[in-house]
């Protein structure tokens, strides 16, 4: 990022005030009992397997990727696959049901698909918890999260698919150095089929998905070479390519040049 950026914060219509209760990695939930029924917010991501989410007397799809809510006092049931694993975050605050509101969280809006891309984050989160450091990365776990829905009145499954699919690309360009990033690994990841995810890429970016990652990585090829670097075979390793030559070839079909002719220009 070479330019300088300032936002100016809008002025709150609620006072977030969150207190988060415990954070929780569920892989045994044919053991628990059900009707569920709980005296704070859950918000549950579901890491593994699919079923339906029963509440207020609504069936709702939830399956690997998806995020729903449950809300204080009020009955919920999950009938799921027998591999259905989950993470939730319990939590409460005076001004929460109208900040989820705000949000287009409610009862009868609870689930929320395509966040397979915040797994990851959620579980490396859990590993990383202890006494000294629960409070603050709990909350900051919840926040984050919040933080990709949507307006007031939006329904955010929908609307919010522009801010989702902006994971991907900031999940690419966190990976794109990586020799096994493929369309199929990174799909999986965020819960898409290969196919729908392919389209859905081509569809937001502009470019499928072996060309864009492509174009990245020779774009990082040519920055190496401008900052010095010299030897093809390590800058061929640091751009994701295990194969030099396959890196040569592919950086003069991008540049028209080969790298050391390149590199010798400087």
């Amino acid at each position: 990022m070479k330019d300088s950026i300032c936002k100016f914060m809008p002025t709150k219509e609620y006072d977030e005030a969150i207190k988060t209760v415990n954070f929780v990695y569920e892989a045994e939930f044919k053991k628990l009992r059900q009707p569920f029924f709980k005296p704070t917010y859950l918000i549950n991501l579901v890491t593994r397997g699919k079923g339906k989410l029963i509440s207020c007397g609504i069936s709702h799809e939830i399956e690997k990727g998806c995020i729903f809510f449950s809300f204080p006092a009020e009955y919920f049931e999950i009938d799921a696959s027998d591999d259905f694993e989950f993470a939730y975050i319990s939590f409460t605050g005076d001004c929460i049901n109208i900040m989820l509101e705000h949000l287009g969280i409610s009862p009868q809006n609870p689930v929320f698909q395509r966040f397979g891309h915040i797994t990851e984050f959620w579980l490396s989160s859990l590993r990383r918890l202890d006494e000294f450091n629960a409070n603050i990365l709990t909350e900051s776990v919840l926040l984050y999260t919040l933080s990709f829905f949507g307006k007031k009145g939006t329904d955010t499954s929908n609307s919010n698919k522009d801010n989702l699919f902006s994971g991907v690309l900031d999940y690419i360009d966190k990976h794109f150095t990586e020799p096994d990033i493929t369309l199929k690994s990174v799909a999986g990841i965020f819960a898409y089929s290969q196919k729908y995810f392919s389209q859905l890429f081509k569809k937001n970016v502009g470019l499928g998905f072996c060309e864009y990652i492509n174009s990245k990585r020779m774009k990082h090829a040519v920055f190496l070479i401008d900052k010095g670097y010299t030897e093809v075979s390590l800058i061929a390793e640091m751009c994701g390519f295990s194969d030099p030559l396959y890196f040569s070839k592919s950086f003069k079909k991008y540049t028209g040049e080969s790298p050391r002719n390149y590199m010798g220009k400087k």
